[in-house]
């Protein structure tokens, strides 16, 4: 997670983060802190796994992030995956 963090678009994707939700329904049944104890779990996953993507050659999405007008499309990108990783590993109901 360090490293994660440390990389060169780490803050960044961090910062994009902060600003992700759970998809509706997600955490349906959990109490306030279970729920953000789930948000915050996903969104270090999130960033293990965008950390990885943003440092290979080609990627689109460190080009996103690069360009200060594509920030907006990074930004759904993340939520994106926030997305699938909340559908894939949160029981619709808890």
């Amino acid at each position: 997670l360090a490293d994660a963090l440390a990389s060169k678009h780490g803050p960044l994707l961090r910062d994009l983060l902060r600003d992700t939700v759970l998809p509706e329904g997600r955490a349906q049944g959990a109490t306030p802190d279970q729920a953000e104890q789930i948000l915050h779990q996903l969104r270090e996953i999130a960033l293990l796994l965008l950390a990885r993507e943003a440092s290979t050659k080609g990627s689109a999405l460190a080009a996103k992030l690069r360009r200060k007008g594509l920030r907006e499309e990074a930004a759904r990108m993340v939520q994106d995956l926030m997305d699938q990783l909340a559908a894939e590993m949160i029981p619709a109901q808890l």
